[in-house]
Formats: C-alpha cells, sequence, structure tokens
C-alpha cells in the first residue's frame, strides 16, 4: 500500500555559480511541511534569502502493512556522494526512500550493480534513516554568504 510523504528542501545560491541546499525534513501531510517552512524562514541564514527558496515535493513509498499512522515512522533514505577528481565539487544524488531497511538494502545492491553511476563508485552508497515529522532539522538555521 502506497502512503505519501512530503520532501521540504532549501536551495540558494552561494555565488553566481555555486548552488547549495539541503533537506529540512520529511512530513506526514502537507500542512505540517508548510508549518516546518513557516518556523524556518526567519531563522539565520534563511531569513537572507525569499521564500521562494523552500520547496515542498510530495512522494510515494511503498508499505507491506496498512500503515495507520504515518507520523510515527521511519524511512530509509538511498542516497551517493562522490567528488569529482578534477573538480572541488561534492556531488549527492537521493535515489529513493524505502519503507524498511532490507528493502532499501536490496535495492542499493542492483543500484550498485546496474546503475552506471553505481558502478562507479560503489563504496559511496549510504543508506540513511529519517524520522517522519522531526522538527528539529536545520532549527537553528545556518550560516548564509554574508556570515
Amino acid at each position: 500500500m502506497i502512503k505519501y510523504f512530503y520532501l521540504v528542501e532549501y536551495n540558494y545560491l552561494v555565488n553566481k555559480d555555486e548552488e547549495s541546499g539541503f533537506n529540512l525534513g520529511i512530513f506526514s501531510t502537507k500542512k505540517k511541511a508548510l508549518e516546518k517552512i513557516e518556523l524556518s524562514k526567519n531563522l539565520p541564514g534563511f531569513n537572507k534569502y525569499g521564500i521562494e527558496n523552500f520547496s515542498i515535493t510530495k512522494f510515494g513509498v511503498n508499505f507491506d502493512y496498512d500503515l495507520k499512522n504515518k507520523s510515527n515512522v521511519s524511512l530509509f533514505q538511498i542516497a551517493l556522494e562522490w567528488n569529482e577528481d578534477e573538480e572541488d565539487i561534492s556531488y549527492y544524488v537521493i535515489f529513493g526512500y524505502y519503507s524498511n531497511l532490507k528493502e532499501a538494502n536490496l535495492e542499493m545492491k542492483k543500484l550498485k550493480k546496474h546503475s552506471r553511476i553505481g558502478k562507479k563508485h560503489p563504496n559511496n552508497f549510504e543508506i540513511n534513516e529519517m524520522k517522519v515529522d522531526n522538527f528539529n532539522s536545520w532549527s537553528e538555521g545556518f550560516k548564509g554568504i554574508d556570515e
């Protein structure tokens, strides 16, 4: 059974050639995602940029049981991070979110064998446990370009 969640992200220009960003959390409802934005928009760093730097992405996760309370779960995120030798840039790709660690590990093994980037950087994968409705992420703000 697919259940839907809301990812809050924040992206901003560090300078004219470099963008930075991060996830502010995964939320069980759009209302809670909007609440996270409202709580964050006046914090240090966030207040240097406009509200348009926040985004909300709705996504589905398959559960093999009838999940009654989406606020009371963790999701497992598969991500890959690497640096290119000739560049001083770090790349970070999120491949998806899964309802349990076993499913995430199986998918990660497939990505290492069957995706071009996975074959190139098989040791750079990670699985992150993400608590739904965690309002603590980036709750003190961040250092912006002028700080």
